[in-house]
């Protein structure tokens, strides 16, 4: 299992105070999940959000730049295929979002 957080301010969205956002990607064999959670200290608001797959395009936007973009490199051609095999079926990666080198 792999895990990314981000811990960030924010505009909180009920009262416009500074509150503290929480960003959490998992990704273990049943696949990939998210979530986040605003809370203020000011008003007390907590919003939440989650899901599987991939996150919304902004928190993923987030989470890269504050954990980059990893690769992965497999020296043997005969097991490039198997190797992205599993990582879309593991990961939901679809056609568009890979990349080989």
């Amino acid at each position: 299992m792999a895990t990314l957080e981000v811990q960030q301010k924010v505009v909180c969205p009920e009262c416009a105070q500074i509150a503290t956002e929480h960003i959490q990607q998992v990704s273990a064999l049943e696949g990939l999940s998210w979530w986040t959670r605003i809370s203020c200290p000011m008003c007390q608001t907590v919003a939440e959000d989650g899901g599987d797959g991939y996150p919304p395009e902004d928190i993923r936007q987030r989470l890269m730049q504050a954990h980059g973009i990893w690769g992965l490199k497999i020296p043997r051609q005969q097991d490039r295929h198997r190797a992205l095999v599993c990582l879309r079926r593991t990961l939901d990666f679809s056609l568009q979002e890979r990349v080989c080198h």
